[in-house]
């Protein structure tokens, strides 16, 4: 690699420093790194924001104070080498209520994802409305959408769940839930406390949980203890590679895997299938048969699209252009 592990500094920071056997004649650049553990969100836009930091990759770069950051003439927000993503909320199908479809259905219903893109996202990127990103277009049903089959609508919302048995109780309540994701990402914060306002108003009391990954992960993939779960994905823009492993029986309890434990024959059929196909018209419409069985069933319901941005000084060039991460060993500082 382009750089060589220094020193760590357990909470503070890790230092590399320049490795000059690297393959590439003349690079990297610069003389080293220093990654700053910075768990706060807030803590991090500071430090950007003050010059004391150049740099804050997509995951960690909190987008509701993008317009903050875009805003400030020493910085930049640049398009990441990410594929398409997303914000979802799997539902735990083992548990109930929420191993009744209606209620999914209700829950998506009351789910104002329009406020969520605005607040959360500060409007970048889009309205989550399939089960995968419509940036995947020749993977994507144009006939399904959530705007269609569940739009926001609270009364209606409201009517499925008495539909389902859940009538409200004379204070109102008709069930809880607990939320659970990685306190470290904010919009995950924000995300989960709109779904906290928007199904209070129907009735369901969302109980947050914001916990530290190295928690979250295990317990929710492998020990499936919560109710709802709020994370990011990556499709790797392809189906196969980064959504089938969402829905597929055989992701069950698997990291990163199939948390609402999910298991639909037709569609591991489906995915399967798209995943051995090689001419792109029948992959195609292997992929958009699956879309609307997901929407039916609705084991998660994405929230929103991601695109991935990073925050960075203007004046740290070179890293961006290529797919994934960006590419340290061409990164330069301005001076």
């Amino acid at each position: 690699g382009p750089f060589k592990f220094e020193s760590w500094q357990r909470g503070s920071h890790i230092n590399l420093v320049r490795n000059d056997d690297y393959w590439e004649e003349g690079k990297p650049y610069l003389d080293g790194l220093i990654i700053r553990a910075l768990p706060n969100a807030a803590s991090r836009i500071q430090a950007l924001m003050a010059g004391e930091i150049d740099f804050i990759p997509m995951v960690h770069f909190p987008l509701n104070d993008a317009r903050m950051v875009e805003s400030n003439p020493a910085l930049q927000i640049v398009t990441s080498g990410f594929a398409p993503g997303m914000t979802y909320a799997a539902f735990n199908l083992k548990r109930a209520p929420l191993d009744d479809a209606r209620v999914r259905s209700a829950l998506l219903m009351a789910t104002d994802r329009q406020f969520i893109h605005d607040t959360a996202f500060s409007s970048f990127g889009d309205l989550g409305r399939a089960p995968w990103p419509s940036s995947i277009e020749w993977a994507a049903n144009p006939d399904v959408n959530y705007d269609v089959s569940n739009p926001y609508d609270p009364e209606r919302a409201a009517a499925l769940l008495d539909e389902a048995g859940l009538v409200a109780s004379a204070g109102g309540t008709r069930f809880s839930v607990n939320i659970i994701y990685d306190s470290a990402i904010a919009e995950r914060n924000q995300v989960a406390n709109a779904l906290k306002a928007n199904w209070g108003a129907i009735g369901v009391t969302a109980n947050l949980q914001p916990l530290e990954i190295a928690v979250v992960m295990p317990r929710v993939f492998q020990e499936h203890d919560f109710d709802i779960y709020l994370h990011d994905n990556n499709s790797y823009g392809d189906p196969a590679i980064g959504v089938s492993r969402l829905f597929v029986t055989d992701s069950i309890g698997r990291i990163s895997g199939n948390a609402s434990q999910y298991s639909n024959p037709e569609v591991d059929a489906l995915f399967a299938a798209g995943a051995k196909e090689v001419d792109p018209a029948k992959r195609a419409e292997i992929y958009q048969s699956i879309q609307p069985i997901l929407v039916r069933d609705l084991p998660e319901m994405m929230l929103h699209e991601l695109s991935g941005f990073d925050g960075a000084s203007k004046r740290l060039h070179g890293l961006w252009g290529w797919i994934g991460n960006g590419r340290w060993a061409r990164a330069w500082l301005e001076q």
